[in-house]
Protein backbone atom coordinates (compact mmCIF):
# COMPACT_ATOMS: atom_id res chain seq x y z
CA UNK A 1 0.00 0.00 0.00
CA UNK A 2 1.41 3.40 -0.95
CA UNK A 3 2.63 5.37 2.11
CA UNK A 4 0.27 8.36 1.67
CA UNK A 5 -2.71 6.07 1.02
CA UNK A 6 -1.84 3.92 4.05
CA UNK A 7 -1.80 7.05 6.21
CA UNK A 8 -5.23 8.01 4.91
CA UNK A 9 -6.62 4.54 5.67
CA UNK A 10 -5.23 4.66 9.20
CA UNK A 11 -6.55 8.19 9.75
CA UNK A 12 -9.99 7.12 8.55
CA UNK A 13 -9.93 4.04 10.82
CA UNK A 14 -9.07 6.22 13.80
CA UNK A 15 -11.77 8.72 12.83
CA UNK A 16 -14.38 5.98 12.49
CA UNK A 17 -13.39 4.43 15.82
CA UNK A 18 -13.26 7.66 17.80
CA UNK A 19 -15.40 10.46 16.39
CA UNK A 20 -19.11 11.09 16.66
CA UNK A 21 -18.93 12.94 13.33
CA UNK A 22 -17.99 9.64 11.65
CA UNK A 23 -21.66 8.67 11.31
CA UNK A 24 -21.77 10.78 8.15
CA UNK A 25 -18.88 8.78 6.67
CA UNK A 26 -18.69 5.28 5.25
CA UNK A 27 -18.78 2.94 8.27
CA UNK A 28 -17.62 -0.11 6.28
CA UNK A 29 -13.96 0.32 7.30
CA UNK A 30 -14.56 -0.36 11.00
CA UNK A 31 -11.33 -1.05 12.89
CA UNK A 32 -7.77 -1.38 11.67
CA UNK A 33 -4.95 -3.38 13.27
CA UNK A 34 -1.67 -1.52 12.69
CA UNK A 35 1.73 -3.10 13.42
CA UNK A 36 5.30 -2.52 12.17
CA UNK A 37 4.23 0.35 9.93
CA UNK A 38 1.51 -1.64 8.14
CA UNK A 39 -2.21 -2.22 8.40
CA UNK A 40 -2.29 -5.94 9.19
CA UNK A 41 -6.06 -6.44 9.36
CA UNK A 42 -9.33 -4.58 8.90
CA UNK A 43 -12.52 -5.51 10.74
CA UNK A 44 -15.99 -4.35 9.69
CA UNK A 45 -19.63 -5.29 10.16
CA UNK A 46 -19.31 -7.93 7.42
CA UNK A 47 -16.69 -9.62 9.64
CA UNK A 48 -18.99 -9.61 12.68
CA UNK A 49 -18.08 -6.22 14.19
CA UNK A 50 -21.08 -4.41 15.69
CA UNK A 51 -22.87 -2.10 13.28
CA UNK A 52 -22.38 1.67 13.43
CA UNK A 53 -19.96 3.86 15.31
CA UNK A 54 -17.28 2.35 17.56
CA UNK A 55 -17.19 4.47 20.71
CA UNK A 56 -14.55 2.82 22.93
CA UNK A 57 -11.86 0.14 22.63
CA UNK A 58 -10.38 -1.72 25.62
CA UNK A 59 -8.32 -4.81 26.30
CA UNK A 60 -9.74 -7.31 28.79
CA UNK A 61 -7.70 -9.09 31.44
CA UNK A 62 -7.13 -12.02 29.05
CA UNK A 63 -5.75 -9.77 26.28
CA UNK A 64 -8.91 -9.83 24.15
CA UNK A 65 -9.89 -6.57 22.42
CA UNK A 66 -13.44 -5.38 23.17
CA UNK A 67 -15.16 -2.70 21.08
CA UNK A 68 -18.24 -0.82 22.29
CA UNK A 69 -20.38 -0.19 19.19
CA UNK A 70 -23.86 1.01 18.30
CA UNK A 71 -24.63 -2.60 17.37
CA UNK A 72 -23.39 -4.28 20.56
CA UNK A 73 -20.19 -5.30 22.33
CA UNK A 74 -17.72 -6.80 19.85
CA UNK A 75 -14.96 -9.23 20.84
CA UNK A 76 -11.85 -9.46 18.64
CA UNK A 77 -9.54 -12.37 19.43
CA UNK A 78 -7.13 -14.30 17.22
CA UNK A 79 -8.50 -12.60 14.09
CA UNK A 80 -12.11 -13.60 14.82
CA UNK A 81 -14.91 -11.17 15.65
CA UNK A 82 -18.17 -11.86 17.47
CA UNK A 83 -20.71 -9.36 18.79
CA UNK A 84 -22.89 -9.62 21.87
CA UNK A 85 -26.20 -7.82 21.25
CA UNK A 86 -29.91 -7.88 22.10
CA UNK A 87 -30.30 -11.14 20.16
CA UNK A 88 -28.02 -12.68 22.83
CA UNK A 89 -29.91 -11.28 25.82
CA UNK A 90 -28.68 -7.69 26.19
CA UNK A 91 -31.57 -5.29 26.92
CA UNK A 92 -30.64 -3.14 23.87
CA UNK A 93 -27.83 -2.97 21.30
CA UNK A 94 -25.98 0.36 21.64
CA UNK A 95 -22.96 0.13 23.98
CA UNK A 96 -21.24 3.39 25.03
CA UNK A 97 -18.38 1.70 26.95
CA UNK A 98 -17.41 -1.48 28.79
CA UNK A 99 -15.25 -2.15 31.83
CA UNK A 100 -14.20 -5.26 33.71
CA UNK A 101 -14.77 -5.19 37.48
CA UNK A 102 -12.68 -6.85 40.21
CA UNK A 103 -14.76 -10.06 39.90
CA UNK A 104 -13.97 -10.10 36.14
CA UNK A 105 -17.62 -9.43 35.35
CA UNK A 106 -18.15 -6.90 32.54
CA UNK A 107 -20.13 -3.72 33.06
CA UNK A 108 -21.65 -2.03 30.01
CA UNK A 109 -23.08 1.47 29.88
CA UNK A 110 -25.71 1.20 27.20
CA UNK A 111 -28.39 3.32 25.58
CA UNK A 112 -30.86 1.64 27.96
CA UNK A 113 -28.81 1.86 31.18
CA UNK A 114 -26.02 0.04 33.00
CA UNK A 115 -25.66 -3.74 32.53
CA UNK A 116 -23.46 -6.21 34.44
CA UNK A 117 -22.59 -9.59 32.92
CA UNK A 118 -21.05 -12.24 35.18
CA UNK A 119 -17.77 -13.74 33.94
CA UNK A 120 -19.36 -17.21 33.73
CA UNK A 121 -22.09 -15.86 31.41
CA UNK A 122 -19.54 -14.12 29.23
CA UNK A 123 -17.35 -17.23 29.05
CA UNK A 124 -20.37 -19.34 28.03
CA UNK A 125 -21.20 -16.83 25.28
CA UNK A 126 -17.57 -16.83 24.05
CA UNK A 127 -17.72 -20.65 23.75
CA UNK A 128 -21.16 -20.49 22.07
CA UNK A 129 -21.95 -17.12 20.41
CA UNK A 130 -25.61 -18.18 20.01
CA UNK A 131 -25.98 -18.45 23.81
CA UNK A 132 -28.53 -16.11 25.42
CA UNK A 133 -26.86 -14.46 28.39
CA UNK A 134 -28.42 -13.54 31.71
CA UNK A 135 -27.42 -10.04 32.80
CA UNK A 136 -28.34 -7.60 35.55
CA UNK A 137 -29.69 -4.31 34.21
CA UNK A 138 -29.92 -0.97 36.00
CA UNK A 139 -31.91 1.85 34.41
CA UNK A 140 -33.72 5.11 35.25
CA UNK A 141 -35.69 3.35 37.99
CA UNK A 142 -32.35 2.49 39.65
CA UNK A 143 -31.10 6.11 39.27
CA UNK A 144 -28.87 5.15 36.31
CA UNK A 145 -29.73 7.59 33.52
CA UNK A 146 -30.14 6.37 29.98
CA UNK A 147 -28.52 8.62 27.39
CA UNK A 148 -28.52 8.44 23.60
CA UNK A 149 -25.00 9.82 23.20
CA UNK A 150 -22.28 10.61 25.67
CA UNK A 151 -20.06 13.66 25.54
CA UNK A 152 -16.68 13.62 23.85
CA UNK A 153 -14.90 13.54 27.22
CA UNK A 154 -12.68 10.53 27.66
CA UNK A 155 -12.28 8.25 29.46
CA UNK A 156 -15.97 7.90 30.22
CA UNK A 157 -15.40 5.36 32.98
CA UNK A 158 -12.68 4.46 35.43
CA UNK A 159 -12.10 1.99 38.24
CA UNK A 160 -10.70 3.23 41.55
CA UNK A 161 -8.09 1.23 43.52
CA UNK A 162 -10.85 -0.05 45.84
CA UNK A 163 -12.69 -1.59 42.84
CA UNK A 164 -15.49 0.97 42.51
CA UNK A 165 -16.45 1.85 38.94
CA UNK A 166 -17.05 5.53 38.26
CA UNK A 167 -18.68 6.73 35.04
CA UNK A 168 -19.92 9.91 33.43
CA UNK A 169 -23.70 9.89 33.29
CA UNK A 170 -25.97 12.21 31.35
CA UNK A 171 -25.81 14.96 33.98
CA UNK A 172 -22.84 14.17 36.20
CA UNK A 173 -20.79 11.33 37.64
CA UNK A 174 -22.35 8.22 39.11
Amino acid sequence: MERAHRGAVIALAILLACCSCASALDQSLGLAYFKDGKVRALYAAVDGLGEGRVSVLRFGSGGTLWAATEGGLSRISNGKVSTLASKNGLPCDAVHWSMEDDDHAVCLYMLCGLVRIARSELDTWVADPKHTIQATAFDNTDVVPSVAFLSAFSPRASKSPDGKIWFVSGDGSA
